[in-house]
């Protein structure tokens, strides 16, 4: 990594209380605060470092101006790296998170200005920018595929099914609830070559709507004999909000985390052989002629981190995952104009390794002045505000 130090410059404060467990979780969902900058959502756990056993509660709430924690629901369908996928419909001052609804997973919304409450049939993976389409999948299958980003507690119906025809991506009205399977698993045969997964058990992770909500990606997940990285192999892919013109990206990379480009033209995405090699952010576009790989801050970010553009795609906020014996992470920034990454912090986890690790997972705020992140360098999981404005005035 090739990072200047930039952290004299940033101002960094606790914005969650002492000694209790609140976080947002993942990096992808944009903005933890509301249209006013003001409002901020986020989970508090009773207790940190494990899995959650079936039937226990989060807490689902806000924090004020003032710093007061409100509760506004309690969920049993959470995790400790997505949350309940907690956010914001359409950066107003309405937010959605997942619930338990008997032997089903499904949403609800809570206005908190109004205090109405309503449920929607689907869990919530991803949004439009507007709040008007979700889309959704099996999150008791990736409870058991992937622990850490699924729900425990309701089986899987499809538990012993490699690639289901009656389960895979949905897609939901958020303002009436109307939904249908948009992509079954039993699809993905037609993609790539399917003797390499057919075999296996497959699932869906890591849908994310493109900025102008026209299309969607996804990965494709499948575990088996040979597949060296996390005992997974996984492919991306892209697709129209309809489940139609599906892409798949036929590359020799392993694919882990990546976000939209700000002008919805490409994907970035962290790559790496499947020995784990070559680990670099690439650029994948899907339009026709333009699919080969265009590596990003080359030489500069060399290891895997949570990625995520600004509005203007200037600068793109990223973290580390721990590191040398204080197992240390960092948050950093880096300027697509100079080419150059700044370190903004160092933040040594006492987080177990696992599904219950609380990894940075950096949010820009509403104005892209401030960024949002969790962790546990002081001893319990809490969210953390840095004020990084006079990083990006110097450094523009």
């Amino acid at each position: 990594m090739q990072l200047t130090d930039a952290s004299a410059d940033v101002r960094i404060r606790r914005v969650t209380p002492p000694g209790r467990h609140f976080w947002y979780g993942y990096y992808d969902r944009r903005c933890p605060w509301d249209r006013s900058g003001e409002i901020l959502i986020a989970l508090e756990a009773p207790f940190t470092g494990r899995q959650p056993a079936d039937g226990e509660t989060a807490a689902v709430g806000y924090f004020d101006p003032g710093g007061e924690y409100t509760r506004i629901a309690e969920t049993a369908a959470w995790c400790w790296q997505q949350g309940c996928m907690n956010q914001w419909i359409g950066g107003g001052r309405t937010v959605v998170y997942n619930v338990r609804n008997g032997e089903r997973y499904a949403s609800e919304t809570f206005d908190i200005e109004s205090g109405k409450r309503s449920r929607l049939p689907l869990p919530v993976y991803a949004l439009t920018a507007d709040g008007t389409t979700a889309v959704s999948t099996n999150f008791s299958r990736l409870g058991d595929l992937r622990p850490g980003y699924g729900y425990i507690g309701i089986p899987d119906p499809n538990r012993e099914a490699n690639l289901p025809e009656d389960d895979g991506i949905s897609v939901m009205d958020t303002r009436t609830g109307e939904n249908r399977l948009i992509i079954p698993y039993a699809v993905m045969t037609e993609y790539g070559n399917p003797d390499l997964f057919t075999g296996c058990r497959n699932w869906f992770n890591h849908l994310l709507f493109s900025p102008d909500g026209t299309r969607f990606s996804f990965l494709h997940r499948y575990s088996g004999e040979g597949n060296a990285v996390g005992g997974f192999a996984t492919r991306l892919l892209t697709a129209d909000r309809e489940g139609g013109s599906i892409h798949l990206f036929d590359i020799p990379y392993q694919i882990s985390h990546y976000d939209w480009t700000a002008d919805g033209s490409a994907v970035c995405a962290w790559t790496s052989m499947a020995d784990g090699s070559l680990g670099a952010y690439r650029l994948l576009d899907d339009r026709p002629g333009e699919e080969n790989p265009r590596e990003v801050a080359r030489g500069v970010l060399t290891r895997n981190g949570h990625n995520t553009y600004d509005r203007d795609g200037i600068w793109m906020l990223t973290d580390t995952y721990p590191a040398g014996e204080e197992r240390s992470q960092t948050l950093i920034l880096y300027s697509a104009v100079t080419g150059r990454a700044y370190s903004l912090g160092e933040f040594p986890t006492t987080a177990p390794n696992g599904p219950a690790r609380c990894d940075l997972h950096p949010r820009w705020s509403r104005n892209e002045r401030s960024v949002c992140f969790d962790s546990t360098h002081e001893g319990f999981r809490a969210m953390y505000v840095a004020d990084i404005g006079a990083v990006l005035d110097r450094h523009r």
